[in-house]
């Protein structure tokens, strides 16, 4: 069943811009009888179809706001009734219609601006539009509270006693991962592996960042010039030690961004596509299927919600087969069901094969996934304004109109609205408090910014209730 808006409200409040307001009708008199008539059958004493009951509705209550926002789009759409049932006349389907307009119009005019916050995934998202960087900022966050199963709703999302603090933290994490003025910080690693040939990643690592306190656990990763490094194939349940580990700051508080060009090679026909997944961390943050095209993938963790050891983050690049498949000319190597001659069954089919025969990718029955280019920034502050946003604020500069110019963008984009310079205002005195108190320009905005995103603007939405 479909939950749409016309407008992009609330599913609640998208009953304001469907039908035509009647005459309101009595739930008892004229409401019940036809929920009886058409819909105790499947979603009453006897069977409830979608965990529903109609037969202990009382009205238009408020714990059965979203039930009557499912009610409505079903019937509007046709959904409801099955059209194997009985089915509602257009005059009672329109009475039906017109009472939840109605009684949805009263709780709105009753409560016009209801605030909640944003939950959890709303505020994560909302900061990775502000920063730019798919950083994950949820998990310094508590898990929302939940009404009917929705972690959307005002009552449910009300300030906890620990959430300011949590909020404080967190947006303090978002500000650090910017800079404007500041130049980066020069904790970076390219690496183009389409330029190299070895046989040892180890001693290829050691060789060429050793005093950086970059090192690796992975030793036989081939490369190959113009084509770039392979990763070993896996199957599931295999266990593999991390592709590069990096030096974190004492106190953790720095951004890894990674960017990796990436693409999968077949040697024959009828493999699998690979799974590639991404761990930083000791967090899986992603997996996905790759084919032949090169892909350029990037991802962003902050390392204070991040696995750290012994001074060091690692990143794990793993490259999985989850497809039982056949290759002509090889047994299968699970061989707890010889008498099973195709893929399936019990247990892994996949080809057996001799790695010390068979010793380079392009000879192996499997897929393999290559990385092409490598792009690590391992204490990361991203330029500000995104280059994504396409704004043109000219020659950035130490000077307070700049400032301005930058701090209105910000509350613009973080209030999700225009702001104006009165508004504004507060916000600039802040910054240029901190000027006088001796903090850099970077250093100043940060901050200001922190203090827009701690406002009610950010946080909350204006919602029906």
């Amino acid at each position: 069943m479909r939950l749409t808006s016309c407008l992009g409200l609330p599913s609640w409040g998208l009953l304001l811009c469907l039908a035509t307001p009647l005459a309101a009708a009595d739930f008892e008199k004229s409401i019940r009888p036809l929920l009886t008539r058409y819909c105790i059958d499947c979603h009453g004493p006897e069977e409830q179809n979608a965990q529903l009951r109609f037969d202990q509705v009382a009205g238009a209550t408020a714990p059965d706001q979203h039930l009557w926002s499912l009610v409505y789009e079903a019937l509007a759409d046709g959904e409801m009734p099955p059209q194997d049932s009985a089915q509602p006349t257009q005059v009672e389907k329109q009475r039906i219609l017109a009472w939840i307009t109605e009684q949805a119009n009263a709780t709105i005019a009753a409560n016009p601006t209801a605030n909640r916050r944003l939950n959890r995934r709303e505020y994560s998202a909302a900061l990775q539009d502000l920063t730019g960087l798919p950083i994950d900022f949820s998990t310094g966050i508590a898990d929302d509270g939940r009404m009917d199963g929705f972690d959307t709703g005002t009552e449910s999302l009300q300030d906890a006693a620990d959430s300011v603090a949590q909020l404080l933290e967190v947006s303090r994490r978002a500000v650090e991962s910017i800079r404007f003025l500041e130049p980066d910080r020069q904790r970076q690693l390219h690496i183009d592996f389409r330029e190299h040939e070895f046989t040892d990643f180890r001693k290829f690592v050691e060789q060429n960042w050793k005093e950086a306190g970059i090192f690796t656990r992975s030793k036989r990763l081939l490369c190959k010039q113009g084509v770039g490094v392979y990763l070993p194939t896996q199957w599931t349940g295999e266990r593999g030690n991390s592709f590069l580990a990096l030096p974190a700051p004492a106190n953790q508080r720095a951004a890894l961004k990674l960017t990796i060009r990436i693409r999968s090679v077949a040697p024959m026909p009828g493999l699998p596509q690979p799974m590639f997944w991404v761990k930083v961390g000791g967090k899986y943050i992603d997996y996905v299927s790759l084919g032949p095209q090169p892909q350029t993938l990037t991802y962003a963790v902050r390392m204070e919600d991040s696995l750290v050891e012994d001074g060091v983050i690692k990143i794990m690049l793993r490259t999985f087969v989850e497809t039982p498949y056949a290759v002509s000319g090889f047994e299968n190597d699970d061989r707890s069901k010889p008498e099973d001659k195709i893929p399936g069954g019990v247990g892994v089919y996949r080809p057996k094969f001799d790695r010390k025969k068979l010793r380079t990718p392009d000879e192996q029955p499997v897929p393999a996934i290559v990385i092409e280019t490598l792009d690590i920034d391992y204490d990361h502050r991203a330029p500000w304004p995104p280059a994504a946003w396409q704004v043109d604020l000219g020659d950035l500069a130490d000077n307070d109109s700049c400032a301005q110019q930058l701090l209105s963008l910000w509350m613009d984009r973080a209030w999700r609205r225009p702001t104006t310079r009165k508004e504004q205002a507060k916000f600039f005195a802040l910054y240029q408090q901190l000027r006088r108190n001796n903090h850099s320009f970077d250093e100043a905005l940060r901050a200001t910014f922190q203090s827009v995103l701690m406002g009610g603007p950010f946080r909350y939405l204006m919602s029906p209730t």
